[in-house]
């Protein structure tokens, strides 16, 4: 229920906020294949208080993602990770031949009240982790909090968000979201 009580909290100002009851968590996750209570890491201070949180979520359930090409900036980077492999620091990414999916977690209600709490949630959960493994989060530009670690070895890929309005009608704020006015969305519901 604590859990419940700090999503609710950080959720609620965010526009598409769908946590506005302490309840709607536990509905969540009885209706999420693969995903329970359990998947989630917290951060608690000295008055066992949550200060951050992030569940880690397989999308294994429900689909896989195969590679079917590589750019030359990809492949570098899955030829750098494959060399990092032998140092025990990174998780190689598939070979298009191999038909392989990729083997990763969603970091999904990531909440975190500073950047250092976030770290520590993210090798407390990538130390979790199945070998050959790796993670993915939604990060907005200016969410400083989220932003990777220097430490870490890190890509991304832009996403837009688009809506469909009848001409005339002006797009909702949330088409364009700030730092102030963000919105609540998980990147395992993007595909």
């Amino acid at each position: 229920e604590p859990l419940s009580y700090f999503l609710r909290k950080h959720s609620t100002p965010k526009m598409l906020s769908s946590l506005h009851r302490v309840h709607m968590l536990k509905d969540r996750l009885m209706r999420w294949p693969g995903f329970s209570i359990e998947n989630f890491y917290l951060a608690v201070d000295h008055n066992n208080q949550i200060r951050g949180c992030m569940g880690l979520w397989s999308p294994e359930p429900i689909y896989s993602l195969y590679p079917t090409h590589y750019t030359k900036q990809a492949d570098n980077l899955r030829q750098f990770l494959k060399v990092g492999r032998v140092f025990g620091w990174s998780h190689p990414l598939p070979p298009v031949k191999s038909k392989a999916p990729f083997r990763f977690h969603y970091l999904t209600h990531l909440v975190v009240e500073n950047e250092s709490i976030f770290e520590s949630l993210l090798h407390e959960a990538y130390n979790h982790l199945p070998k050959y493994e790796f993670m993915s989060y939604l990060h907005f530009e200016k969410d400083w909090a989220l932003k990777s670690p220097p430490k870490w070895i890190t890509t991304s890929t832009p996403y837009g968000l688009y809506l469909l309005c009848p001409p005339g009608n002006s797009p909702p704020s949330f088409i364009n979201p700030t730092f102030e006015n963000r919105i609540e969305l998980e990147s395992c519901f993007l595909f």
